[in-house]
């Protein structure tokens, strides 16, 4: 028996597009719509960015470190998006910034992985977040 290679980059590739397909719409849905307005309240580009290269990397080690399995770990991911997104929109709005900033996104990343830390209640408790 030979064993498995798994090409990062190709790995990475797969997340990323995970992310973006699956759990980035849910964040969409937690940030909600602009008061008075059918148009979403925007997620700026440094913020959109970042969030996607933060979780990409998070998902990765999640599945190749720890051995998490995307399928029955879905439901819990986005809806932990869903929190994600009205915890920046929360934030956004209490400074009173247009669209979710940079600051805005990773403030409220680091209070969700916090939870998801905290909260774990399965296997061993690891630290993969960097400031848990």
């Amino acid at each position: 028996m030979g064993t498995i290679t798994i090409d990062p980059s190709v790995e990475t590739q797969r997340m990323k597009a995970r992310f973006e397909a699956d759990v980035l719409p849910m964040v969409g849905r937690g940030v909600g719509k602009k008061p008075g307005s059918k148009q979403a309240f925007p997620i700026g580009d440094d913020a959109r960015g970042w969030w996607i290269g933060h979780y990409t990397r998070t998902f990765f080690f999640a599945e190749h470190a720890i051995g998490q399995d995307w399928k029955k770990a879905r439901a819990n991911v986005r809806s932990r998006a869903v929190m994600l997104g009205r915890l920046a929109r929360a934030l956004a709005d209490a400074a009173g910034h247009s669209e979710i900033e940079l600051r805005d996104a990773k403030v409220a990343s680091m209070e969700v992985d916090c939870g998801f830390w905290l909260g774990a209640r399965r296997g061993p408790i690891v630290p993969f977040f960097k400031w848990c």
